[in-house]
């Protein structure tokens, strides 16, 4: 384990909601990544600050419409690292939509033949899951020792465990699949383009406003994979190589592929239900209580006050800390609690990344 009293690794940085002061920074953050729930164009992004700050305020009333954008901040308050989370990834107006891979199994005793084919199958979902997603960290970061990513990613969790209500009993991850040059998509360029008559970059560009050309122009019935070219069957349901992290985290945490894949690039949708997500059924609720003895629990330890200015609405820092089920307290020292701006007594929650 990391020496963190000797190297002070706990109080380098600090995650919070992002406002629209940090636009700029996520904006060069955005064009590493430039994906419909993080694009890279600036006044596109502009609307998903927007629509974040409204969500922590809680001023965005309806629970499916709100996206909590997570900001990774340093010492200078810079923008290094986001992260997201989508209450509800599939709505009326904008349906969640996917590939489902089944199993066609057919024999002719005439012919004493037998064969397993699977299919795609075009699916809709109006009252989808909760999706995470949108994490790209600063690549001088990448291999810093706090394991920044991670933070990013457990961040979302501890946002959720602490707010249960806001979110669907399914989370899913989309993962990207393997890309050609230009992040060319395999898969769009033998399924998608024939039928929309649309290249890749254009569709998922008006993707990100509007979903209806998907169930209008793609076929409906089952679409044989073995039909296809080989370079785009062999992408269907593979993990890229930026995408590896992410997959062996999900999969350590409760996340599992069941079938279904993005309709674009072929990408696999990791999925779990709420309840069975260790690290959020590990996270824990307790009050602040100044602790005068060494404290060696780490961990993730958060605060939601939507009240407050953006950019303050919550904080959460990876810190060490104590917790005393019995009387549902957590221990910090106090150069900890002022990281985090907090009074004693005030509630929180900490989520162990021991």
């Amino acid at each position: 384990m990391l020496d963190f009293h000797s190297k002070n690794l706990d109080l380098e940085f600090l995650l919070r909601d992002a406002s629209h002061k940090d636009l700029d920074d996520i904006a060069t953050l955005g064009a590493l990544l430039n994906t419909i729930n993080l694009p890279a164009n600036k006044s596109e992004l502009e609307h998903v600050v927007t629509l974040s700050e409204r969500s922590f305020s809680l001023e965005e009333a309806v629970p499916a419409n709100r996206r909590f954008l997570f900001a990774l901040v340093d010492k200078t308050n810079k923008v290094i690292g986001v992260s997201q989370v989508i209450a509800q990834h599939g709505t009326l107006t904008s349906p969640h939509n996917y590939f489902q891979i089944s199993l066609d199994e057919r024999y002719s005793p005439t012919l004493d033949k037998y064969f397993r084919h699977h299919t795609l199958k075009l699916m809709q979902n109006f009252a989808g899951p909760t999706e995470i997603g949108s994490l790209v960290l600063d690549k001088k970061y990448r291999s810093h020792p706090a394991r920044l990513g991670r933070q990013l990613s457990f961040v979302r969790f501890l946002f959720m465990a602490m707010n249960r209500h806001f979110f669907r009993d399914t989370i899913i991850a989309e993962l990207m699949p393997p890309l050609g040059p230009q992040s060319a998509s395999s898969l769009w360029n033998a399924l998608g383009q024939k039928f929309t008559g649309l290249d890749y970059a254009t569709a998922d560009m008006l993707s990100r406003t509007n979903k209806e050309f998907i169930r209008s122009l793609f076929p409906g019935g089952d679409i044989y994979i073995n039909l296809l070219p080989p370079a785009a069957q062999e992408v269907i349901g593979q993990i890229g190589p930026d995408s590896q992290g992410a997959a062996r985290l999900l999969s350590s945490i409760g996340f599992r592929y069941f079938m279904r894949i993005d309709p674009f690039d072929g990408g696999p949708h990791y999925e779990a239900n709420f309840e069975d997500i260790s690290v959020i059924k590990s996270a824990h609720e307790g009050h602040l209580t100044q602790s005068h003895e060494q404290t060696n629990t780490y961990g993730l330890i958060g605060h939601f006050s939507p009240t407050m200015p953006s950019g303050k609405r919550f904080k959460a820092a990876y810190l060490s800390y104590n917790f005393d089920k019995a009387s549902q307290v957590i221990l910090l020292k106090d150069a900890h609690r002022r990281v985090l701006d907090l009074d004693y007594d005030s509630k929180i929650w900490a989520l162990s990344l021991a």
